[in-house]
């Protein structure tokens, strides 16, 4: 059975904020995380493949 549309849509936007959110941090002007490892950690909170991600990050651009 497939999962609901809503919570779908519900869990790209978390990953879409905290993908920002990450990628946004930064010490002494340098970006702390890679694009790269910001979404292997997602995949791994989300327990998602990486190329899933990379489709939620990418595509709602």
């Amino acid at each position: 059975m497939a999962r609901n549309s809503a919570l779908i849509s519900k869990r790209n936007h978390a990953i879409r904020s905290k993908y920002e959110s990450l990628r946004a941090k930064r010490v002494k002007g340098r970006k702390v995380y890679t694009a790269e490892y910001v979404i292997q950690m997602l995949s791994d909170e989300f327990f998602i493949a990486t190329s899933t991600v990379e489709d939620i990050v990418y595509r709602s651009r």
